[in-house]
C-alpha cells in the first residue's frame, strides 16, 4: 500500500509523505517505518535527498525511518546524489571519515583486508 501510494505521488514526494503518514504511519513499529522508507522512496523516484527530506519531514520516527529510505535511495541512486557539503558536513561534526568507511565496507565484500 505505501509503494502505491509513493507511485501515485510520483515526484511529489511531499504529497506522497504526508498520505503515507496519515494512513500508513510513521512510528517506530516496523509495520510502519519500513512501509513508510519504501512509500518514500517511490514518492521521490529514487532520487537521494528527496527521499531523505520525506523521512525527516514525516514526523514521528524521523531518524528511523530517513535512515532507511535514504539508505535504499542510496543504494539505488549511488553516492554521487548525495552534496559533498552534506558529507562534509556529517564528517565533521561525527569526527569521521565517511569516505574511507566505504572504501573499508567495499573492499571487505571484496574479500580484502
Amino acid at each position: 500500500m505505501a509503494w502505491e501510494i509513493g507511485r501515485r505521488h510520483a515526484g511529489d514526494w511531499r504529497a506522497g509523505m504526508a498520505e503515507i503518514r496519515d494512513l500508513i504511519g510513521n512510528g517506530l513499529a516496523t509495520v510502519e517505518a519500513v512501509p513508510a522508507a519504501f512509500g518514500l522512496l517511490a514518492a521521490a523516484q529514487g532520487r537521494v535527498m528527496e527521499t531523505v527530506y520525506g523521512g525527516v519531514n514525516i514526523g514521528g520516527d524521523t531518524d528511523t525511518i530517513a535512515t532507511i529510505a535514504g539508505a535504499m535511495a542510496g543504494a539505488f541512486a549511488g553516492a554521487g546524489e548525495i552534496p559533498p557539503a552534506h558529507i562534509d558536513l556529517i564528517e565533521r561534526q561525527n569526527q569521521f571519515d565517511l569516505w574511507g568507511l566505504a572504501q573499508k565496507v567495499a573492499r571487505c565484500l571484496a574479500g580484502e583486508r
